[in-house]
C-alpha cells in the first residue's frame, strides 16, 4: 500500500502587517523529510500520521513538508511556490492508494483567501474523485465548502492548549486506512455556526468546551460516523469565511443521516454560546497587576494581545513600561523580540550597560521605548524545547528593577525550561510575564496563580475590541442577536453537497 503524505502549516494573522516569506517557512521536499527526526511526535500531526502509516506497513510518499510560525499574510509567491512544489510531486508520485496530508486550516493570502481549500482542490483534481484523502487539521481552523467538498474526512485536535498533535495523526493515519481496506466511500458533512470565538474562552479542560468534547467522542462512536470534530475558526483574521463548524464524516449511503448528527452538535454549542467566557481569571491590565502583587508565590500572567503564538508581533512594550510606572520588582518577562536590542547586547557583553531602542511601545505606532538595560548574560541558539523545537538566539538584562528576556527573533516560548537555559529561575519571582494566551500546562503548573491581562495588539482576546471587514455578518458575539435556524442551515447543507 502507498500512501501519499504532506504537510503545510501556517496560521495567519491578519492584523500583523509583517508579511510571511518563503523562507520563514521550513520547507523540506520529498525523501529529504527522512533524514530529519524533528517530525517524530512533533506539533504538528506530521509524525502521528507517517509513524502509524509506517508500523501498518505503507509505503509512505511524502510530497512537501513546509512549516512556518503563526504570523502575518503569506506572500502569494510563496503559497504559489508551496503549492506547486506539492503539485508536482503528486505528479510524480506514481500509483497511490491514499493521501494523508497534515494542515492548519487557517492559512491566508491576498491571492487565495482559503489556500488550503484551494491546494487540495487542485489535489484532487490531479488524483480523481475516487482516491481517499484524509486531513488532520488544528482545531483553530477556518473551513470552506471547497476544503469540504475536496477531502473525504477530518481529524482536529480535541484539546486546547493542543496537547494532542500527533495523536491527531494517528487519528488521520488509521481512518484512512480503514477506508482503503474496507473500500468505503466517505463524506464529510459540516455544520456551519454565525460564531467568533477565540481558543482563551474555549479551553478545552473547561466547560462548555469539555463537554463540546465529549460531545464529539460520543458521536464518532455512533454506527454511522467515522469522525465527528468541532473547528473554531481563528479570531485574529480579517477573513469571509469566518464561522465554528460541527464536521461529521461517514459513508456516503448514511449522508442523509450524517447531516442531522452534524446539526444536533452544532445545535448543541450554539445552545451554550453564551457560555464562552475567559478559562482563566482575566483582568485589565492594572487590576492584573494589583491582584499579582496581593498573592502568594509566583504568578503567571499572560500578555495575551501581543502572543507570538496568535501571530502578533512579540515587541510591544506596553507591559514593561507599567512595571516600571508602578515600581514592581521581582519580575521576569518573556520575551521581547527585538533583533537590533539583541544585537546591541551581544556586543556591549555581559555585565555591561547598554542604551536600548526596545521595541514597540504600542500596537499602532514604530515608536520604541527607550532604555538603559544591564546585561546579564547572552546565549547563542537557545533550543526553545516545548512543541516548536525552535532555537534562537537571546540576552537575559535587567532594565530598572525588572528582569527581560530580549531575543533576536519572534519565539513562542511554550516551555517554561527555555527559561532554565538562560540560568533563570522562576522562584527567583513573584510575577512571571509571558507573551502568550492559554499558558501551557507546564506554566500553570509552576505558577501559585495564573491571569490573563487583556492587553491591546494584535491577538486582542477581547473580539468585541476588533473591527473586521470581511467577517459575515451579522456574528456573534459582535451582534449579540445574531440568529441561528437548524432548517435554514440544513438547506444549506443540502444545496452544496
Amino acid at each position: 500500500m502507498r500512501i501519499l503524505t504532506g504537510t503545510l502549516m501556517h496560521e495567519t494573522n491578519t492584523f500583523n502587517a509583517s508579511p510571511t516569506k518563503l523562507e520563514d517557512f521550513k520547507v523540506l521536499q520529498g525523501h529529504e523529510l527522512f533524514e530529519h527526526e524533528f517530525w517524530r511526535g512533533n506539533a504538528e500531526s506530521t509524525g502521528g500520521i507517517i509513524e502509524t502509516l509506517q508500523a501498518e506497513g505503507a509505503d509512505v510518499v511524502p510530497t512537501v513538508h513546509a512549516v512556518a510560525m503563526v504570523s502575518g499574510i503569506v506572500e502569494d509567491e510563496a503559497y504559489v511556490k508551496i503549492k506547486r512544489m506539492v503539485l508536482d510531486a503528486v505528479r510524480s508520485a506514481g500509483q497511490i492508494d491514499g493521501i494523508c496530508f497534515c494542515l492548519h486550516g487557517s492559512m491566508y493570502t491576498r491571492g487565495a483567501q482559503d489556500p488550503e481549500g484551494d491546494l487540495m482542490k487542485a489535489i484532487r483534481e490531479l488524483v480523481g474523485e475516487r482516491l481517499p484523502i484524509v486531513c488532520a487539521l488544528d482545531m483553530h481552523a477556518t473551513i470552506t465548502e471547497e476544503l469540504l467538498q475536496s477531502v473525504n474526512a477530518f481529524t482536529v485536535f480535541r484539546t486546547a492548549p493542543h496537547t494532542d498533535r500527533y495523536d491527531c495523526g494517528v487519528r488521520a493515519a488509521e481512518l484512512l486506512l480503514r477506508i482503503i481496506r474496507r473500500g468505503l466511500d466517505v463524506v464529510t458533512v459540516g455544520a456551519r455556526l454565525p460564531f467568533l470565538v477565540c481558543g482563551e474562552n474555549s479551553m478545552t479542560t473547561v466547560l462548555p468546551m469539555k463537554d463540546m468534547i465529549a460531545e464529539a467522542y460520543a458521536v464518532s462512536r455512533m454506527k454511522q460516523t467515522l469522525n465527528a470534530d468541532y473547528t473554531l475558526g481563528f479570531p485574529w483574521a480579517d477573513t469571509p469565511h469566518h464561522g465554528v463548524w460541527a464536521l461529521v464524516s461517514g459513508e456516503s449511503l448514511y449522508l442523509n443521516e450524517l447531516r442531522e448528527i452534524a446539526l444536533d452538535m452544532a445545535e448543541k454549542l450554539w445552545e451554550q454560546r453564551d457560555e464562552f467566557r475567559f478559562s482563566e481569571e482575566s483582568h485589565e491590565l492594572d487590576s492584573a497587576l494589583d491582584i499579582a502583587l496581593e498573592t502568594k508565590g509566583t504568578v503567571m500572567l499572560a500578555d495575551t494581545g501581543d502572543n507570538p503564538t496568535a501571530g502578533a508581533s512579540s515587541n510591544l512594550t506596553i507591559v514593561l513600561e507599567k512595571l516600571h510606572q508602578r515600581n514592581i520588582d521581582r519580575t521576569l518577562v518573556a520575551v521581547i523580540a527585538d533583533a537590533d536590542s539583541y544585537t546591541a547586547c551581544r556586543s556591549a557583553g555581559p555585565g555591561q550597560s547598554v542604551e536600548l531602542k526596545l521595541g514597540r511601545r504600542q500596537p499602532n505606532t514604530e515608536e520604541p521605548y527607550r532604555v538603559q538595560a544591564h546585561v546579564r548574560s547572552v546565549h547563542d541558539d537557545i533550543d526553545a524545547v516545548g512543541h516548536s523545537k525552535e532555537r534562537c538566539n537571546a540576552a537575559v538584562v535587567v532594565i530598572g528593577e525588572v528582569d527581560v528576556i530580549v531575543t533576536e527573533r519572534r519565539i513562542a516560548v511554550y516551555d517554561p525550561q527555555f527559561l532554565q537555559q538562560l540560568g533563570v529561575h522562576v522562584e527567583d519571582y513573584r510575577l512571571i510575564v509571558v507573551k502568550s494566551g492559554y499558558l501551557s500546562p507546564a506554566y500553570r503548573e509552576l505558577g501559585s496563580r495564573t491571569l490573563f491581562a487583556l492587553t491591546p495588539g494584535q491577538s486582542n482576546i477581547s473580539l468585541s475590541r476588533i473591527v473586521y471587514e470581511q467577517a459575515p455578518r451579522p456574528i456573534y458575539p459582535h451582534e449579540p442577536n445574531t440568529a441561528w435556524n437548524r432548517d435554514e442551515e440544513r438547506k444549506r447543507m443540502i444545496r452544496v453537497k
